[in-house]
C-alpha cells in the first residue's frame, strides 16, 4: 500500500542529500550578508 510506485527512482535519489536553495533564497542570503558586512566595516571604521 504504501510501497513506492517507482523502484527504479528509489535507487538513484539520496533520501538524505541537503536541500538546494532557489535562486530568490540565495539573493536573499545574500542581501542579508551584505547588509551585515556594511554595518560591521562602519562601526570599525
Amino acid at each position: 500500500m504504501f510501497a513506492d510506485c517507482v523502484q527504479q527512482a528509489k535507487l538513484t535519489r539520496d533520501p538524505v542529500a541537503p536541500a538546494k536553495r532557489c535562486e530568490a533564497a540565495m539573493k536573499k542570503v545574500l542581501g542579508f550578508l551584505k547588509e551585515e558586512l556594511q554595518i560591521r566595516l562602519v562601526f570599525q571604521g
